[in-house]
Order: structure tokens, then sequence, then C-alpha cells
């Protein structure tokens, strides 16, 4: 049986419960590698434990360096908010689609296919074996349904409540329109590693799958004009020397 590319070994039900042992255990706090698998009932950090620390890092759960391993905010959303919890749901929006697998589905043709059609496409087009394909097409389908990104069009967090938890009330203003729908405001947040989070913020109407991928082809954009400058600044620092 050939070796598959890279995908993660459990699915988000699983990692929420991975990731709530974690913080039971160390908290905030940064732990080595093999304190972090001792919440999860291993001695060390072996094969299968370090596949856990893999798919963890891969949902943006944890950060992993050369010193630990802490959980990052996105983790911290995942264990300290109840199961329905809006702060939670929020947090499994953005982990469902973080590994690479998961977004190449949710990007093709594919995404709302069969557990059977997502499983062939990954064997003819992205080289996974059998087993390996049979496992990330119905953790994908898995994913979806808990992070609630199983249909076209889905409501995030909306900012519509007070610090006291009342729903804010929204006075009419003249000129507008009551039959319009309501504008709402959905965020959220990526754990870069380092110490640096990145903030996504969507405002306006409901947004949906593919907003996502427009926005998706953005940064692939923005990356690109990154990589360009770059290069063009080395070109520059060569030929003044």
């Amino acid at each position: 049986m050939g070796r598959s590319p890279n995908y993660p070994s459990v699915d988000l039900a699983d990692s929420i419960t991975l990731v709530r042992k974690l913080y039971e255990k160390s908290g905030r706090s940064l732990v080595q590698r093999n304190e972090a698998v001792q919440a999860w009932g291993y001695n060390s950090v072996n094969g299968k434990s370090r596949r856990l620390l893999s798919a963890l890092r891969q949902y943006g759960f944890i950060n992993i360096d050369k010193k630990g391993v802490v959980l990052s905010a996105r983790g911290l959303q995942v264990a300290i908010y109840p199961d329905g919890d809006p702060n939670q749901i929020e947090a499994l929006e953005a982990a469902a689609l973080e590994p690479r697998v998961f977004s190449d589905i949710f990007d093709s043709d594919r995404a709302e296919g069969s557990e059977g059609t997502i499983q062939n496409w990954l064997i003819m087009e992205k080289e996974y074996n059998q087993e390996a394909a049979e496992f990330i097409a119905r953790a994908y389908k898995a994913n979806l349904r808990l992070a609630r990104l199983d249909k076209t069009e889905y409501t995030p967090r909306q900012d519509d409540e007070d610090a006291n938890g009342e729903e804010k009330q929204m006075d009419h203003q003249p000129g507008t329109d009551q039959g319009a729908p309501p504008s709402q405001t959905s965020r959220y947040v990526y754990g870069l590693g380092d110490g640096l989070d990145v903030e996504v913020v969507f405002k306006g109407r409901k947004h949906t799958r593919d907003d996502i991928k427009l926005f998706r082809a953005y940064l692939a954009l923005q990356q690109r004009g990154l990589r360009e400058t770059s290069k063009a600044k080395g070109q520059t620092e060569q030929t003044d020397e």
C-alpha cells in the first residue's frame, strides 16, 4: 500500500476531546511534547501520539515549536466554550477547512458529492490510497456537519449581543428600508504561531461558500505579490553590491 500525502488522523469531533483533555492538563501553559501527549494517555511521543499532535496543529488548535506545545486562540475557544456555543462554532468553522486536503475538496467540483465521489477524486487526482481516501471523505463530511458548513449558505457568529448577553435593539433610521436584510459581522481568528494571530471579518449579508472561495483567490493573489516583491528586492540588493 503506497503512502498517502499528509492529512489529519482524527476528525473535528475527536479533536475537541483531545483539545479539552490538553486544556485540563496544561491550561494556557507551554508544555513539552511528552507532557502534552500524557493528557491523552501516552507515556511519551510515539507514532500514534505524534500523529495526534500533527492533526491538532493542522486544524490550528495548537502551536508547536522547539520549546513545546501550547493551545492556540482557536484551541482555547474549543476547550473553554460548551458544545453549540457560538464561540465554539466560530472556531470549528475556521478549523474545518484549515487542513489542506479539506480545503482542496471544498474548492473542487466534488465538494458536494457523496463520500464515494470524494474518495474516487482523492485516489485519482490526489494520489491517496483507498484507506486514507475513505477516512478523509468521511471526516470531511462529518467536519462540515459539526461546523455547520454543510449548507450552501450558513450563519456564523454575529455581533448582535452586548456585554451582558442581551440582544441589541437597533433604532430605525429615517430613510432606511425596513424590508432590507439585516447587516451582520462575522469574525474568524487564525493562530499563525510565534504569537501572531490574523483576524478575518465578513460584514454585510450572510457569506456563502462562493464568498469564501473568492476570498481564498484574493489571498493567493496577495501571496503571489509578496513573492514577486521579495524577488525584486533580492535582485536590487544584488545589483547594489
